[in-house]
């Protein structure tokens, strides 16, 4: 089932990834429309969890965000990565442009971890969150 799931996800962030601003101007106070085109916006992908007998591995791609700035989190067994991050520009006296980016996703971890032997590592855009493993008896 949450194969499925993440295959439909998939298919709409697909579909949906080229419609989102590829053609929508900003206008401007007074000049009508800007020539100044809002940047594409694509969508974050699902993340994917990789067992790899001792360990887990689950990587996830964050298009446009600052991985330095990127939250990673356990709480029993629900593994969160989250992310708040705000831009100011002022390209010209008359204007400032104001920017925010919200993400956050939840995935319920198979099995349990050693949280404190937890590593993100930033590989491009991906994140890429390894979890050794840990035995039923040690949470």
């Amino acid at each position: 089932m949450m194969g499925e799931m993440q295959k439909m996800q998939r298919e709409m962030d697909r579909m949906m990834g080229g419609m989102l601003f590829d053609d929508l101007a900003m206008p401007t106070f007074g000049r009508g429309i800007s020539p100044h085109r809002i940047p594409r916006v694509t969508m974050s992908s699902v993340p994917s969890l990789e067992d790899h007998g001792d360990h887990y591995v689950v990587r996830t791609t964050l298009p446009g965000q600052d991985l330095g700035k990127v939250n990673v989190s356990i709480h029993d067994r629900q593994l969160m990565i989250e992310s708040n991050q705000n831009s100011d520009s002022k390209p010209n006296p008359y204007a400032m442009i104001a920017q925010a980016s919200l993400y956050s996703q939840a995935m319920r971890l198979p099995g349990p971890v050693q949280v404190g032997k937890m590593r993100v590592d930033r590989q491009g855009n991906e994140l890429v969150v390894t979890l050794p493993k840990a035995s039923e008896a040690y949470p």
